[in-house]
């Protein structure tokens, strides 16, 4: 963390200020805003200290007092050194409606809030008291008399505003410059690379009068975060109702009846996805999350082609196994009808290692705690199909992307290399039931043409064959049916940081497995827990002859190789 002094004074400060607005909030817009508990407001003010945050604001307004009482009460139940600590507050909201003199910058109600404050932070001095504004009621010489005397008292240390124009910026400082009193020492504002207007007339004075710069909202309320997608959906995904609306669709269109619901929900959080399929809220039985579905795209999107990163992927599918872990339900799943194919897009593709690639992946995504989809042709390692023309896409969203990226001038080549990779036409291709004609999907003339890989891959040729990657489905399904571990176990992510190697154990009740797989076409040599050398190997695929190395411990892994291993604990 980076501290730098706040404005003129003597006074570090760090670079980032942990805001609290979404602390409590019972009812009305504070509930809308955010509405976190105690617990989960203190574990937020531990996480930020832990990481060097000093400075924490706040504002009585918020929540009408909840987050001073919440923030005070986690400092407290924390432990965190006073003197360690730069607390902010603001004051001028309305804090009781219909009564009078409960807002503005009077001194009587100046004077109420500060002890009001103090009160609820559980602090015997504020270190930044803030105008939460301007009033045009209450004249400027009385507010900062006010203010001064405040700073006097010893119960503030300094004062600052927030949102004000620049011409009562300096109002101010001229006022307190001639009466010698307390004065600014810092501005907050909104100010972000979306919103530039305080450059105009702010930025200049307060480089001027020396005064500190407090940014909120430097996302633009979440427009800069990337979870607004340029079609506007991250407007109007998941808003601030949508828990009540599907638990009255629920109620009135399927509750009580022997259904299985998933929600479809892109933008959804790990928190989103709690509340949806929390049993006891009556919403969805689990929700399709869509956030590792973006590990291989840039910033261009999904046509955007990057490398598949399996750390950051392997961290993402943790995050949702320990978020859902107690309560709620996970949704697993490669691809579906917008994806491509897994085995093209993240296996070994139509080379040696397509079936050994599609049963690794099939063997890690199935062991982890949830309910397995599998998509039609996902069970042979169907791929995708290559396209050798542009005038071949039927998908909407390929041909317009593919119109546009032609129009700014992209290489022809690229474009068609970009759609072979992720166009959603490679899911929608007839499924190859066998080696016949049109690969046994139809008579006719079907609306994509058949993948010519239909002859090798093909539902007649893998029945009844026990090395098969459709047997391998099989018995990784039987798995889940046989042993409670599959379905129940605590997952526990092994190896992170590994760029190829996905590893995690699951636990229950005693039972363990470990879950291990080369998720690429090298050879590689990991360091695995100890314990496990002897334990029972319950499915298996690949080739550990082919790392090129001696199979010196279970670390040593062949190309695509994957294995799960059970023993019993204690």
């Amino acid at each position: 963390m980076r501290y730098r002094l706040l404005g003129r004074t003597g006074l570090y400060v760090s670079e980032l200020c942990m805001g609290t607005m979404t602390f409590g909030g019972a009812s009305g817009m504070w509930k809308l805003i955010g509405g976190l508990a105690q617990d989960s407001s203190t574990a937020l003010v531990k996480q930020a200290f832990d990481a060097g945050v000093n400075f924490f604001d706040t504002a009585n307004v918020y929540g009408f007092g909840d987050a001073e009482t919440i923030t005070g009460q986690a400092i407290k139940q924390l432990g965190l050194p006073r003197d360690e600590l730069v607390i902010a507050t603001k004051a001028y909201g309305v804090m009781k409606e219909n009564v009078v003199n409960a807002g503005g910058q009077s001194r009587y109600h100046l004077m109420h809030q500060l002890d009001a404050s103090l009160k609820r932070l559980q602090l015997d001095h504020i270190d930044l008291y803030q105008l939460h504004g301007y009033d045009p009621l209450t004249p400027l010489d009385e507010v900062l008399d006010t203010l001064n005397d405040m700073v006097r008292s010893g119960k503030v240390r300094y004062i600052g505003l927030c949102n004000m124009a620049a011409w009562q910026i300096m109002k101010g400082l001229g006022i307190s410059d001639k009466r010698n009193l307390a004065r600014f020492e810092s501005v907050q504002a909104y100010y972000t690379i979306a919103g530039r207007d305080l450059e105009r007339e702010v930025v200049p004075l307060l480089r001027d009068q020396q005064l500190g710069l407090m940014v909120w909202s430097p996302l633009a309320g979440g427009l800069l975060s990337g979870k607004f997608n340029a079609d506007g959906t991250g407007w109007f995904f998941n808003g601030p109702r949508i828990h009540e609306f599907v638990a009255e669709m629920h109620e009135n269109a399927w509750g009580g009846m022997q259904l299985i619901t998933v929600g479809e929900c892109p933008g959804a959080t790990v928190d989103d996805a709690v509340r949806f399929t929390d049993p006891s809220r009556g919403e969805f039985d689990m929700v399709f999350q869509f956030e590792h579905m973006g590990v291989d795209h840039g910033m261009g999107g999904r046509y955007d082609i990057r490398p598949v990163d399996w750390a950051r992927l392997k961290s993402i599918m943790a995050r949702w196994q320990d978020g859902l872990a107690d309560v709620g339900w996970n949704s697993l799943y490669w691809c579906n009808h917008d994806q491509p194919r897994p085995v093209s897009r993240y296996g070994a593709g139509d080379t040696a290692y397509r079936a050994a690639s599609a049963k690794a992946l099939a063997t890690v995504l199935h062991l982890h705690r949830g309910t397995p989809y599998v998509y039609q042709g996902e069970e042979l390692g169907m791929v995708n199909y290559p396209f050798t023309s542009l005038e071949q896409l039927d998908d909407v969203e390929s041909r317009n992307w593919s119109a546009e990226a032609l129009g700014k001038g992209m290489d022809p080549a690229a474009v068609l290399a970009a759609v072979n990779v992720q166009s959603r036409d490679h899911a929608r291709t007839p499924m190859q039931w066998d080696s016949s004609e049109h690969a046994g999907f139809t008579t006719g003339t079907p609306w994509l043409p058949v993948n010519p890989a239909y002859r090798e891959i093909n539902a007649a040729a893998q029945v009844g064959d026990p090395e098969s990657v459709f047997a391998h489905y099989q018995r990784l399904i039987a798995l889940r049916r046989e042993l409670p571990v599959v379905v129940d176990g605590r997952f526990e992510l092994l190896l992170a940081d590994h760029p190829s190697v996905y590893a995690f154990t699951r636990v229950w009740e005693g039972d363990a497995l470990l879950v291990v797989a080369n998720l690429s076409g090298e050879g590689v040599e990991v360091g695995l827990p100890d314990g496990w050398d002897g334990a029972e190997v319950v499915i298996a695929s690949g080739d550990p002859a082919a790392s090129g190395m001696p199979p010196a411990h279970l670390g040593v892994l062949g190309p695509w190789q994957a294995w799960v291993r059970r023993r019993q604990l204690g």
